[in-house]
């Protein structure tokens, strides 16, 4: 739904916009529900082939791997071809098990260097401060000595009588000596406490970053503990997994029938009936639940709106508003009319649930393939955009 600014559009005055939206609401719950029932049928449906695929399979896989060596020349070349892409698949995943393997132990290391790294930092920082501390703590004692030497030469000049008159310029310079040394004790105290505090913070700092990295070091041992076993695991019964694994997926996947005689053959035939139904469904499930998804999502969006609408309708007929029109763009129409088109294309509901391939093709033509994302911010821009053209009207 490209932007377009000569496209056709369909203008409504407030009342009737609240309408359509209130209409377009219960076409898309209309719709929704259709598609619920639908696809609760789905559900079922696919419950019970599995279950019967499940009896199918557990019977063909013993059954197949001891005759295996007396399968018809076909049935041979196609489980030869399954094992051969599993082998393959597995190799590919010991290799990445072994890079894994490669970057985590390199990550450990990492942390381990860094950690004492930190460590080592923290040891050279204590003997520096240290000593700026025993520094500090000489030169807070030699000012208080040097304050009460000051002290006591004032009290010597202030004891005679009239000792202002005689001693007054001696008085005032032991003063002002007494504030310059208790100014410079009040900084060697504050900086003795940003050293103390400096060293606290080092400490701090050290034990949260011994702490993040103990807690990536010992992330990373666990996962390279389990990619370790993954890989003994694989390297060691390679050849014996990717023929289980094979034949499962040959089980899973086989769609033709072969010339097996007495009951396995009947019971692959079956099976392959059955993988047929079964995959069929699982396409059901997955249209029926994307669509379920994104109607949902736009539903409540349409709710929402027609909401916003119906509080500015209420305030139109409250204040007593002039009337205002709407001009509501033609891609906005093309996408409400998905609602109730999708619910007829799907109204009968025994035939979509007896034909989900049908079913996944007209929710890909409506819904899946037509609403994407840009299509849908689209959709709801140029509704709001119309609304506020409208009540631009009213200044």
């Amino acid at each position: 739904m490209a932007k377009n600014s000569k496209q056709r559009v369909y203008t409504m005055n407030l009342p009737q916009f609240d309408r359509y939206l209130r209409d377009k609401s219960g076409e898309m719950r209309s719709c929704i529900a259709a598609i619920e029932g639908i696809h609760a049928q789905f559900q079922a449906t696919f419950q019970r082939e599995l279950e019967t695929w499940q009896e199918l399979f557990r019977f063909c896989y013993p059954e197949l791997t001891l005759r295996r060596k007396e399968m018809p020349a076909g049935l041979q070349a196609y489980l030869d071809r399954i094992e051969a892409e599993e082998l393959a698949r597995l190799k590919t995943e010991i290799a990445e098990l072994e890079r894994q393997l490669v970057e985590l132990r390199a990550r450990m290391d990492e942390d381990m260097a860094q950690a004492q790294a930190a460590t080592q930092a923290l040891q050279a920082t204590n003997p520096k401060l240290n000593r700026r501390e025993e520094q500090l703590q000489r030169t807070i004692v030699k000012l208080q000595d040097e304050y009460a030497q000051a002290y006591e030469q004032l009290e010597e000049l202030q004891r005679p009588v009239l000792s202002w008159l005689a001693n007054g310029g001696a008085i005032r310079r032991v003063k002002r000596l007494q504030k310059t040394i208790k100014q410079q004790q009040a900084e060697a105290i504050q900086k003795l406490r940003a050293v103390r505090q400096e060293w606290l913070t080092k400490v701090q700092e050290t034990s949260e970053t011994q702490g993040q990295l103990r807690g990536t070091w010992q992330e990373a041992g666990i996962n390279s503990a389990e990619a370790q076993a993954r890989y003994d695991h694989l390297a060691n019964n390679l050849d014996d997994l990717a023929r289980q694994e094979g034949l499962q997926r040959a089980l899973q996947e086989i769609t033709e029938t072969y010339p097996v005689e007495g009951e396995l053959g009947e019971k692959l035939a079956d099976l392959a009936r059955h993988n047929a139904i079964r995959d069929s469904y699982e396409k059901g499930l997955g249209a029926s639940s994307e669509t379920l998804g994104l109607l949902r999502g736009i539903g409540t969006g349409l709710d929402k709106f027609g909401d916003s609408v119906s509080r500015v309708l209420a305030q139109q007929r409250r204040y007593n508003l002039k009337q205002i029109q709407i001009p509501l763009p033609h891609d906005v129409g093309v996408v409400n009319q998905t609602w109730k088109q999708l619910e007829e294309r799907v109204q009968d509901k025994q035939h979509m649930a007896n034909n989900p391939l049908g079913f996944a093709e007209i929710a890909q033509q409506y819904v899946i393939g037509r609403l994407t994302p840009p299509v849908i911010e689209r959709f709801f821009e140029q509704m709001g955009e119309a609304l506020n053209r409208g009540t631009a009207a009213w200044g």
